[in-house]
Parts: C-alpha cells; structure tokens; sequence
C-alpha cells in the first residue's frame, strides 16, 4: 500500500490507511514481501522479503563487497561484520 497526498492536510490519516492495509492483507500471505514495495527499510521487512538461503547469499555478498555497509540507505541487507 503506498499513501499519497497532494499537502500535508491529513497526511496522518492517508499513512495509517495505508498501514492498516497492509497489515490486514498480509495477514492472508505467507509472510514474505517483496522487497521493492516494502515502503519501508526496516531489517524485519527486508528479512521477510527473501527466502533464509537468499539473504545468507546476499550476507556473504555484502560481506565481500562492502563489509562497511556503506550503501545501506535503501532496503538494506547488513553484512556479517555490521553492528
């Protein structure tokens, strides 16, 4: 579910719409997401966007290839080594 608004008035109330939504669907899935629609990059979502060995792969991706997790402003996967 995505909000919109063309102002701020009732912004609030577009956004838990929106939320409300998304959690009453969900509730009929199988508990995974797709990453690019998530709306939101918290590490529970991006976790719930991939099957376990998938995000161990994309883990030992980071881990190589950027192990400080300098592009991590996006639906992040964290490497290993990132606290």
């Amino acid at each position: 579910m995505i909000a919109r608004s063309p102002d701020a008035t009732d912004f609030d109330t577009h956004v838990a719409w929106a939320r409300s939504a998304r959690e009453e669907i969900g509730r009929h899935g199988r508990g995974s997401m797709y990453v690019n629609f998530t709306g939101d990059a918290a590490e529970d979502k991006v976790r719930a966007s991939y099957p376990e060995a998938v995000h161990e792969r994309l883990v030992r991706g980071k881990d190589t290839y950027d192990p400080t997790n300098l592009f991590r402003l996006n639906q992040n996967v964290r490497p290993s080594t990132a606290t």
